[in-house]
């Protein structure tokens, strides 16, 4: 029996077959064509791009169709990267000017972005690199006028081994057909993740080596909620993940018949359970899910998928559209969120010895408020459209605070000199994700309206460890006492100065922690679409005394991995099947819930 701990990335159990997917890395040859084909070679380069662009536009109605209207804006973005005229005029020119096929030209061109990508040393522009993949491979298929995948051939239900998976042969995959997937590669912001999560594929991803682990044909289990893959269980675990799975398919069926229940705890206490977006046509999933608003609107993913600094009217489009969709509910809006790096769209290109330590966010604004200004017009101009929050990222100074606030009032300044009708009232806040920033909240307190903490990049800063590191990660603790104490901190000061706070990382939408949280004084969650059930049927079985009770006892515990087995034990008791129990294997192996982040 081998057992991994990888990311979690969509919920669910699975025991299956084993389908190895051979890795299928685009490997071109470097060859060139005579002068006289170069007019050849160009009208294989723009009919491949007319056939990628069909069928990219499939796949977007496909998306669409089967899961919504945020996902199928990943395959939009695909579009629009096929048809940017920079990428197209690199590929011209290697044809024109150098004599590369169009195969080569392509590959040449778009492996120019791959390694921007991922030498960057932000995992979000690293995870988007199998998008670049993703289309690059499909202009080499409509090229050689391929167009099958060995997904598509699938006899029986099986769970997908692979190196790593693009978004479109996710979207492609046959549900009646795949069960599961389990990849070497990945990050949980990944839009193949994204896209699973939105499939109700459960998976696990960022494994490392998985593909050597696993032959054809054997027996897999993928546990999704804890990001643990078992190859050839022995007969206990596999009783013990046969139980799970049932009881899974049954709790996620009596979840969706409360989605639209209020988020109210047995004493009485209303808490409000939002959904964090990057795109305007996510609201749809939040509201279905039963959410309560929009408590993150990641807007970095405006300059990202746009390619360009959008200017101000873009902005206006953009959240105009996301208030409409609300119909009435609240929307925070963070500023920009983007490290400082070579891929920043535009012309401002940095390249830095540890951009998680540098010019990023607030920082960067500061240093370039034309990329600030745009956005904070935008976002007064739409304020009078319905309720709407600020929300400022990577804050660790006052100083920084108070720089955005008075770049707000000569806005409205100018808004008023315009004649261009605005809402002055607009509520601004602080995103808490440094220790520093934790460390002087009540200080900030006093220049703000509102927090929301960030615990993905809380939990990094305050521990070390960067969790997408497969070296490290185990190291990545929510649990630990350093951590609880300053998210404890801040929600005490919010408490004493009357001030809203707010989680809207990935600890929100985790169930184990839910109770913890509502205990330490948390009333403001907000999450991915679908942990919105999960965590509002947890809110509505519990009381706010008995959550206060479990934060007593988890402040007398000092190890991780003690805090990790009492709230799972006491998750199950509050919501049975919430969480997957930690299992002692019969080799000794503990697997389970551990690890889950």
């Amino acid at each position: 029996m081998i057992h991994s701990q990888g990311i979690p990335v969509s919920p669910g159990v699975v025991i299956g077959e084993a389908f190895v997917l051979d890795r299928e890395d685009v490997s071109i040859s470097e060859r060139f064509v005579a002068a006289e084909q170069i007019p050849a070679e160009i009208e294989r380069f723009q009919r491949a791009l007319r056939e990628a662009g069909e069928d990219l536009e499939q796949l977007q109605e496909r998306a669409r169709e089967e899961i919504g209207a945020g996902s199928a804006a990943i395959f939009q973005a695909h579009s629009w990267i096929l048809h940017d005229q920079e990428f197209q005029k690199e590929v011209y020119d290697r044809i024109t000017l150098n004599h590369f096929t169009a195969e080569y030209a392509i590959d040449r061109a778009m492996l120019k972005y791959i390694r921007r990508l991922q030498e960057s040393g932000l995992r979000f522009f690293q995870e988007r690199a199998s998008d670049l993949e993703d289309i690059e491979r499909r202009l080499i298929n409509c090229l050689h006028g391929e167009c099958s995948e060995a997904l598509d051939e699938l006899k029986h239900p099986v769970i997908v081994i692979a190196h790593d998976l693009t978004p479109s042969q996710t979207i492609r995959f046959d549900r009646s057909k795949i069960m599961a997937f389990a990849t070497d590669r990945g990050g949980r912001t990944s839009h193949t993740a994204i896209l699973a999560r939105d499939l109700g594929i459960p998976a696990v991803v960022g494994l490392g080596n998985v593909t050597r682990e696993v032959g054809p044909g054997d027996r897999v289990i993928v546990d999704g909620t804890s990001g643990v893959v078992i190859v050839s269980p022995d007969a206990h675990t596999l009783s013990v993940y046969e139980s799970q799975r049932a009881s899974f398919a049954a709790f996620s069926a009596g979840l969706a018949e409360e989605v639209d229940l209020p988020s109210i705890t047995t004493d009485g206490v209303r808490i409000e359970v939002s959904g964090n977006i990057e795109f305007p046509q996510e609201i749809a999933d939040i509201l279905d899910k039963g959410g309560d608003g929009i408590g993150l609107y990641r807007t970095e993913f405006l300059y990202l998928e746009a390619g360009h600094m959008p200017d101000e009217s873009e902005h206006l489009q953009a959240y105009k559209k996301a208030l409409e969709l609300l119909d009435g509910r609240t929307i925070t809006i963070r500023t920009l969120d983007l490290g400082a790096d070579k891929m920043f769209p535009g012309s401002i290109h940095y390249q830095e010895r540890n951009p998680f330590l540098g010019c990023r966010s607030i920082r960067l604004c500061q240093l370039h408020p034309e990329i600030f200004l745009p956005q904070v017009r935008a976002i007064l101009r739409v304020n009078t459209l319905g309720p709407l929050r600020l929300l400022l990222p990577m804050i660790s100074t006052i100083a920084e605070v108070r720089w955005a606030k008075q770049v707000v009032a000569e806005v409205k300044d100018d808004l008023e000199r315009e004649g261009l009708p605005f809402n002055p009232e607009l509520p601004i806040g602080a995103m808490i994700e440094v220790p520093a920033a934790a460390l002087i909240a009540e200080a900030l307190a006093a220049e703000v309206d509102f927090f929301s903490i960030g615990t993905n990049d809380l939990i990094q800063y305050t521990l070390a460890v960067d969790r997408g590191n497969e070296k490290v990660a185990p190291l990545y603790l929510p649990m630990h006492p350093a951590v609880l104490q300053l998210i404890a901190q801040v929600l005490q000061v919010g408490e004493k100065c009357d001030l809203p706070v707010g989680i809207c990382g990935e600890m929100a939408g985790e169930p184990i922690y839910t109770a913890l949280l509502l205990g330490m004084g948390l009333r403001e969650f907000s999450m991915a679409a679908a942990m919105i059930p999960e965590v509002k049927k947890i809110i509505r079985s519990v009381s706010e005394a008995e959550c206060r009770e479990l934060w007593a006892t988890v402040q007398k515990m000092a190890d991780p991995s003690e805090v990790v087995r009492y709230l799972t034990n006491k998750t199950n008791e509050i919501l049975p099947g919430a969480v997957p129990p930690i299992v002692e294997a019969a080799e000794g192996v503990v697997v389970g819930i551990q690890g889950q982040n």
